[in-house]
């Protein structure tokens, strides 16, 4: 009978000192909601499942210091990177892919000149999503304690599962995730999510998406290292005065020299962007899985073969599997060649941030027009003309 009293007295004790899960919620979505200063190290894995399963992978450097409005926002993932820096008094907008970089006026949102690469949004991308993460709440549980591996040492953490009320908007929706949060700061160092919704147009069901979080370093108002918020050019980084692929549709003169590259098309056969010199060009950026691009590739396919004995060249851009591809064009008998850009090192180059992006360049190698979205085949067909088709 003792032995029975003693395990009960202990079993009630380990309950007692069960973490609240909403305290710790709580406590977390002050420390985000609240901060002037912070330092973020990222990596970010998204599975998109709609039919097919799409992947995403970025890593992140996210620092700032809110008294003295200074800041750095590093990202890079398969379509596109940069860094943004202001130091106090001017800001600098780095894009490895292009090696150039150019110097903002101080109250320009960095998007209006990086190509639509949105860099302010980028800077609180971790404090919006955690200053929230009490919210809406169903359910929540700290269901257990773990040690998580960081720079710097080993991290004991509170499991925490979350389940959501949807917001407004998604239809249908359930968003469940588990929070790894540090027993003493209260940070969120790993996160697990997965949202599933019925599709917006209901042509494939539902859409997953899961994703993980996995921070290397998180820091929340403490001393942050000067030499974040100082821009340095990295060697052969080339200043430019603006980095905008589409610069042309505020008015300023076309000059840009569209950036080379040597890729294979679906047959093999290699392809060198600056050896269609004296041509007039259409790059096509496209995905099987992109909606609007199919809507948009019969357009494509009509210039194609309509202008063909003016000098016209059309490639479409394709960084999927080959062979699916191929069974794609082949369906739907799309005939103007498709490369191959293995990790969209090319769309990188071409700051191609969503799909379809159309880029069209003049026979004398010169950017011409940049359009993303989807087009209608007058649209395309005068900004080749307006090349010198």
């Amino acid at each position: 009978m003792k032995k029975i009293a003693l395990l009960f007295t202990i079993t009630l004790s380990a309950f007692a000192q069960q973490p609240d899960a909403n305290a710790l919620l709580a406590r977390a979505a002050g420390l985000y909601s609240g901060a002037e200063a912070y330092y973020f190290v990222a990596s970010e894995h998204t599975v998109t499942s709609n039919g097919e399963a799409r992947k995403e992978t970025g890593n992140l450097v996210l620092a700032a210091r809110d008294e003295q409005g200074r800041s750095r926002v590093e990202f890079d993932d398969r379509s596109q990177g940069g860094v943004a820096v202001f130091d106090g008094t001017s800001r600098w907008v780095y894009v490895p892919a292009m090696r150039r970089y150019s110097k903002l006026p101080k109250d320009l949102p960095t998007e209006a000149q990086a190509g639509g690469m949105n860099f302010d949004v980028l800077a609180r991308r971790y404090l919006d999503r955690y200053g929230s993460l009490d919210q809406r709440v169903l359910k929540s549980e700290a269901v257990r304690t773990e040690t998580l591996a960081m720079d710097g040492g080993d991290v004991a953490c509170q499991v925490v599962e979350v389940s959501y009320d949807p917001p407004p908007g998604m239809r249908e929706g359930l968003i469940e995730r588990v929070y790894w949060i540090a027993e003493e700061s209260g940070l969120v160092l790993q996160e697990h999510s997965t949202a599933s919704m019925t599709s917006p147009n209901n042509a494939a069901g539902r859409v997953q998406v899961v994703q993980e979080i996995v921070f290397q370093r998180a820091k929340v108002d403490e001393s942050l290292d000067q030499d974040l918020f100082v821009f340095v050019p990295p060697p052969g980084a080339q200043q430019v005065e603006s980095l905008r692929p589409d610069a042309q549709s505020s008015g300023a003169p076309v000059s840009t020299e569209a950036p080379d590259f040597t890729l294979r098309d679906l047959s093999g056969e290699s392809v060198q962007l600056s050896s269609k010199r004296g041509d007039v060009v259409l790059l096509d950026f496209w995905a099987t899985w992109c909606g609007p691009c199919r809507y948009d590739m019969p357009f494509v396919q009509n210039l194609a073969e309509r202008y063909a004995d003016r000098g016209l060249k059309v490639y479409g851009m394709n960084s999927e599997d080959v062979e699916q591809a191929s069974a794609y064009l082949r369906q739907n008998d799309i005939t103007f060649p498709t490369l191959v850009d293995p990790g969209m090192r090319t769309a990188k180059m071409f700051q191609v941030n969503a799909l379809p992006t159309f880029v069209v360049i003049d026979r004398q190698g010169r950017l011409a027009a940049y359009m993303r979205g989807t087009r209608t085949e007058k649209q395309l067909e005068q900004a080749l003309l307006k090349a010198g088709l």
